[in-house]
């Protein structure tokens, strides 16, 4: 006797979910606009090891644990995130169709080659920080999508980055330059806590090379113009969750504060130290600055730049809720400016 199809249970349709509906607003379905009802309340802690997605009902067989270790929402939250991974989704590029390579025109050799040395530490600098972020987002909970989504866009910025400048040292007859000291990226790789590196990499890091990729006349052609801008673009992403992240942290654990600033001391050490020893790239930027006037000119412009690094630092500072830190900050940094020239 064939046996008897099996009818299907339906008893999961009663499980203890919230029914919601959502509509798109003028921007769209995004993810701020359906964090409502429970599925928009973000605990404090995140209990559960396992993948299980915040807003459904937990149910079914104990599955294995996850491997997730940042559980508090002070220790990775951002109330920004969510609107940065839509910003960061509207806002992507591509480096093969939306940099205008062709309008690249031969350089002198010294001059193309301080372009390549820029672009070379530029790659590096992405390189180091998809490596870094890709390693900490799979320990962050899955409670904690919006941070998840945001860190994502993150990854995928620094791989652009990383291919985008290697792509313009090899495409107008130079080629990638010297190594950097990455005594940074060593600070980054280091880092023993997730807001300890938000700070390192989003505040100090991020702070300096936008200020490097603001610089006027740094570019020599159209097409390295809008790599410094789009590149400039995604890391104001990363300064605004590094900004908020940090504030949020450390007004839910003020206890952290005095031990957070002794970390500061490691990515502003790290900063200096591959300022001063990396000469390759402080000649480069001497010969780009310098614009083929005298050598006192372009000491007085890296000086400026260097000025103006410290200042794009101090305002994250100032902007995570750390005022008391500039201070310290200049003491650490004076190196890097007294060798400027400053």
């Amino acid at each position: 006797m064939a046996e008897q199809p099996r009818q299907p249970s339906l008893d999961w349709l009663n499980a203890d979910v919230e029914r919601v509906k959502v509509l798109p607003g003028p921007d769209g379905l995004t993810l701020e606009r359906i964090m409502v009802g429970r599925y928009g309340e973000v605990p404090e802690h995140w209990p559960h090891l396992t993948d299980f997605p915040r807003g459904a009902s937990s149910g079914g067989p104990t599955m294995f644990a996850a491997s997730y270790s940042l559980n508090d929402k002070a220790d990775v939250w951002a109330d920004n995130a969510a609107a940065l991974y839509e910003q960061a989704i509207r806002e992507r590029w591509a480096s093969a169709t939306q940099i205008p390579w062709e309008t690249l025109t031969p350089l002198s050799d010294e001059v193309e080659a301080a372009v390549c040395q820029v672009c070379t530490a530029l790659s590096e600098d992405g390189f180091a920080a998809q490596q870094v972020i890709g390693r900490w987002l799979e320990r962050i909970a899955y409670g904690f999508l919006e941070v998840k989504s945001f860190l994502a866009t993150q990854v995928f910025d620094a791989g652009r980055h990383c291919e985008a400048f290697r792509k313009r040292a090899l495409a107008n007859g130079g080629g990638l330059g010297v190594q950097s000291p990455g005594v940074m990226h060593r600070a980054l790789t280091d880092a023993l806590k997730w807001t300890e590196l938000v700070a390192a990499l989003d505040l100090c890091r991020t702070s300096m090379t936008l200020a490097l990729l603001e610089t006027e006349g740094l570019a020599r052609s159209e097409a390295e113009a809008a790599l410094y801008r789009l590149t400039a673009r995604d890391l104001e992403r990363w300064l605004a969750y590094g900004t908020t992240h940090v504030r949020y942290h450390l007004e839910c654990r003020p206890d952290r504060r005095e031990q957070f600033l002794v970390s500061l001391n490691r990515a502003e050490g790290a900063f200096v130290q591959d300022a001063r020893q990396d000469a390759p790239l402080r000649d480069a930027l001497l010969v780009l600055l310098g614009g083929g006037e005298r050598e006192s000119v372009a000491s007085e412009r890296l000086a400026d730049l260097r000025r103006r690094q410290a200042e794009r630092y101090y305002d994250a500072l100032e902007r995570a809720g750390l005022p008391e830190r500039r201070e310290r900050a200049a003491v650490l940094l004076r190196p890097v400016l007294a060798t400027a020239g400053v």
